[in-house]
């Protein structure tokens, strides 16, 4: 058993002085109350186990707080008076965890009465499942009560800048799985009634995130050594959270939440879905150096909204990223040099375009488009999964792209893809249109499972398209797999890269190059 202790304030009296005005004080007696909101845990993806307990005359109390969020407070008191008493004991545990844990506990005070209280704190490592009995005798306090500028106390005012000792919880298979973090409070008894008709509430946050073990880390001590800690979202609080987030926290939903907008802050923040749904009902913008990633868990757009609208327009070389998540909405639009979109291990439903880029400037070329082990499907049947249009690149892999009158569009840029599935439902009714004529904007352009190039006054710039273990599946027998036309002016046409011996069927326009290899 290792015991880590701290002393959480050095200034004070002497201990004789402190003796002699004890004994000369005079108790001002009254009573008031004491509430506290309730208390939460708050874990990243670890599986630890939370147990809160209250003392209750020599004894623990039977467990109260048993990883519940806000439902269950440890601090109850009411009708307080100068020198009353109590204390409460978190135990937590890694019993569950199959690797090492950090964990600490964060304090949030509030209220008038704050200053009128005091409270010690101790954090106790143990490999002992059931060290409630002996955390018994760590009380200093049971038995006498402070008043204030005592030692080893602190005014409850300064709760919230104590966010504990950090303690490292191992994996069953390991010892030192237990930390208890023992929370004495009270009220100075020298407090007069100037406190009268005052409250107090406290929150706490359990938090953990992964330890830098090499027990865990396949024999790198620093595989997980950048490890941050969570911070949890309700519906309620999930706008000022993540507006709040600092660069690097990852935020972790509690609950399904329904909002307008994601208020993303600067930097990078990640925001866990933790399995539940996010339903957005208006875009979301990011610029600059901002960095956004949503992950596990479903994300829904609610209303009704356009064709060419957007649920994420990542500009000025921001990033949005998509990992393990079931999303249904407007889709995402990269405008900027630098900015980044990429979906992995994700099923994108959306009307009209999933991906798409902005041709209306050159401010808009230069993007970077991802997609891996996803399917990115468009319901409408005027619609393409992905349209690319600027210069910038595009790399999907192990991906399905589908859509109602094209599966993918590359107009401008470079575009590879490796094993990967286009469909093409070839639903759009004029299925000729633009075959032998100047195209439109957008994917007002020939209908086929592939389109590669331009041929029109706009759009100036060269498109490349490389294939590898590619399959495009067109409905009916009018539509070709692809179709390719470059650019009149030198260097500014369309080439289509694939290997030799696959089969597709391929429309080719002018000034267009098409390598077998």
């Amino acid at each position: 058993m290792k015991s880590t202790k701290r002393a959480l304030l050095t200034s004070g009296l002497c201990l004789m002085l402190t003796a002699l005005m004890l004994m000369g004080s005079t108790f001002a007696w009254f009573t008031d109350s004491v509430t506290s909101t309730g208390n939460k845990i708050e874990t990243g993806k670890l599986d630890i186990v939370v147990i809160g307990y209250r003392l209750s005359g020599d004894k623990w109390s039977d467990p109260i707080l048993e990883n519940q969020l806000a439902s269950s407070p440890l601090i109850t008191e009411t009708n307080w008076e100068p020198g009353q008493y109590g204390a409460v004991l978190i135990r937590v545990s890694s019993d569950d965890c199959t690797v090492a844990a950090k964990v600490r506990m964060d304090f949030t005070a509030g209220g008038d009465l704050a200053p009128a209280l005091w409270y010690r704190l101790e954090a106790v490592q143990t490999e002992d499942a059931s060290y409630e009995p002996d955390m018994l005798a760590e009380l200093q306090y049971k038995d006498s009560r402070p008043a204030f500028g005592d030692k080893d106390v602190t005014c409850m005012t300064e709760i919230g800048n104590d966010n504990t000792t950090e303690l490292t919880l191992y994996p069953e298979d390991h010892d030192g799985r237990y930390a208890y973090y023992l929370l004495e409070y009270g009220m100075y008894t020298d407090m007069g009634s100037d406190y009268q008709k005052k409250s107090f509430s406290l929150d706490f946050t359990v938090k953990a995130t992964q330890a830098a073990e090499e027990t865990d880390g396949f024999g790198n001590n620093d595989y997980d050594a950048d490890a941050e800690y969570a911070v949890s979202a309700t519906n309620e609080n999930f706008a000022e959270t993540i507006r709040n987030a600092t660069p690097g926290t990852t935020v972790l939903l509690t609950e399904n939440v329904q909002t307008s907008t994601i208020p993303v802050p600067a930097g990078e923040v990640t925001l866990d879905l933790n399995g539940y749904t996010l339903c957005v009902s208006d875009q979301t913008t990011l610029s600059g150096g901002q960095k956004l990633t949503l992950k596990n868990g479903r994300f829904d757009r609610q209303g009704d909204y356009n064709w060419n609208s957007l649920d994420f327009a990542v500009i000025d070389g921001a990033s949005m990223e998509l990992d393990g998540v079931t999303y249904t909405g407007a889709g995402f639009q990269p405008q900027g040099q630098g900015s980044t979109v990429r979906i992995a291990n994700s099923a994108v439903v959306s009307k009209t375009y999933c991906v798409s880029t902005n041709a209306s400037n050159s401010a808009n070329h230069g993007v970077k488009v991802e997609i891996e082990n996803s399917t990115l499907k468009c319901t409408d049947a005027d619609s393409a999964a992905i349209l690319f249009n600027v210069p910038g690149t595009l790399t999907v892999k192990n991906s399905t792209l589908e859509g109602g009158r094209q599966a993918l569009i590359v107009r401008g840029g470079t575009a590879e893809l490796s094993g990967c599935e286009l469909i093409n439902r070839a639903e759009y009714t004029n299925t000729k249109q633009y075959y032998d004529s100047s195209w439109g904007s957008g994917n007002e352009v020939p209908m086929a499972g592939l389109v590669v190039g331009n041929r029109a006054n706009a759009y100036q710039y060269a498109a490349t398209c490389t294939l590898t273990d590619t399959t495009i599946t067109v409905a009916g027998t009018e539509v070709p797999d692809i179709y390719i036309y470059g650019n009149a002016e030198e260097g500014l046409g369309a080439t289509l890269t694939y290997p030799s011996g696959t089969d597709y069927e391929i429309v080719k326009g002018g000034n267009a190059t098409i390598i077998q290899n």
